[in-house]
């Protein structure tokens, strides 16, 4: 594998928030929240997936 890095484009960074999305619409909310917490950690300036992610913590 190479060491060389790609920049991220907003396709990826929004894919960790529809993978999200996918799961806590199947009911799995950890899965869900570590998808949002990835999404936030690539861009966090992401409010959408913060607040959704303050949503599940707020049901636990």
């Amino acid at each position: 594998m190479s060491d060389l890095q790609y920049p991220l484009n907003a396709d990826v960074l929004k894919g960790y928030e529809l993978i999200a999305d996918c799961y806590q619409a199947k009911g799995d909310p950890v899965q869900a929240a570590a998808n949002y917490r990835k999404a936030i950690s690539l861009n966090p300036q992401n409010e959408n997936a913060a607040g959704r992610l303050q949503g599940i913590a707020e049901k636990r």
